[in-house]
């Protein structure tokens, strides 16, 4: 289901699904070559954090990413640091779907190795269905990864200019994180 939804999904800011299958034993999905660099990589090529001007344009790029696959109905359900990737022409969004494959609608997700601390928004752990506000969540722990190399920081690694947004989206309460497009225009 996630290859086939991503092959579907032709947004600004995702790498395109050039082909898919889903009906063997193993669905997998290929997207074309681009070099690029994970932002894991990138702050260690980078040699920490990257600075305020980039994680803000970084993380305004891959709100409007979420915001036009919201718009379309579709959740991402899997964003982490390793599911973004850097590349020459920009940020571009991966691994599609990693939350759903953690487990079943109403299976708690928890101790998958895969899973990168801190991403996986707290009602989606508990087993609730991904929904947009958890990309929010996710979209909140991988900008502070980019200004601090963590997913979960205490508020005062933060930089100032990102405490009250990624505050904001990594609120507990889904209610209180803003949506994708709202972030988008913040950053």
């Amino acid at each position: 289901m996630e290859a086939a939804t991503a092959a579907s999904l032709t947004a600004p800011g995702f790498l395109p699904v050039i082909e898919a299958d889903t009906t063997g034993e193993l669905p997998w999905y290929a997207t074309p070559y681009v070099p690029l660099l994970t932002l894991p990589e990138a702050l260690a090529a980078h040699g920490g954090p990257l600075p305020e001007r980039t994680v803000l344009a970084l993380g305004a790029s891959l709100a409007a990413g979420l915001a036009a696959a919201h718009a379309k109905g579709v959740v991402h359900a899997g964003l982490s640091p390793s599911a973004v990737f850097l590349s020459t022409e920009g940020p571009r969004i991966g691994s599609f779907g990693a939350v759903r494959a953690a487990g079943p609608d109403g299976e708690a997700r928890g101790d998958i190795p895969w899973l990168t601390a801190g991403c996986v928004a707290p009602e989606q752990a508990a087993g609730g269905r991904p929904r947009p506000l958890g990309d929010v969540h996710a979209l909140g722990a991988v900008i502070a990864f980019a200004a601090t190399g963590h997913t979960a920081p205490e508020r005062n690694e933060l930089p100032a200019f990102l405490r009250a947004t990624v505050a904001a989206c990594l609120s507990r309460d889904p209610a209180r994180r803003p949506q994708a497009a709202e972030l988008m225009h913040r950053l």
